[in-house]
């Protein structure tokens, strides 16, 4: 829970810093990406970045390619679940899917590539900032377990 909060006081901070950026979108990644389960937690934020990238990435070149429409949607979603199988993280497409939906959705109101640009910005911070509060925090807990005198 700390990890979380942490990270979204970070990506909020940094948001406030450069306000014209809408680097905000990059707290909703941030649950996103940090497990509740300290053993897993670097594997499955790693696996979680991952999904965020590909799905930022395929939002990007559909957004390159043509507009934006309910079919281009669907499309979009079947390849980002077909990649996710094939490369074995079927289980981080919703991830996946949200960074796809999150870069779309200003190119599909309004063609602007600022905006979708800015976004995959936003997911990369809190995709990032995230996996540094994992690692930070993974590396206190180690070194507040070996400092701890067992009885």
């Amino acid at each position: 829970m700390l990890e979380v909060l942490s990270a979204i006081l970070i990506c909020y901070f940094i948001h406030l810093s450069f306000p014209t950026y809408r680097l905000i979108w990059g707290i909703i990644y941030i649950p996103l990406v940090i497990s509740p389960i300290r053993e897993k937690s670097r594997v499955l934020a790693f696996s979680r970045i991952k999904a965020n990238f590909l799905g930022a990435f395929v939002g990007f070149c559909i957004m390159i390619i043509c507009k934006p429409t309910f079919s281009v949607f669907c499309l979009g979603a079947i390849t980002i679940i077909i990649i996710c199988n094939s490369i074995g993280i079927l289980e981080m497409a919703r991830s996946a899917l949200l960074s796809l939906i999150s870069v779309l959705i200003p190119h599909y109101s309004e063609p602007n590539t600022v905006i979708a640009m800015e976004r995959i910005f936003s997911v990369t911070c809190g995709c990032l900032i995230a996996f540094l509060v994992i690692i930070c925090f993974d590396t206190l807990v180690i070194r507040f377990s070996r400092s701890t005198p067992k009885e």
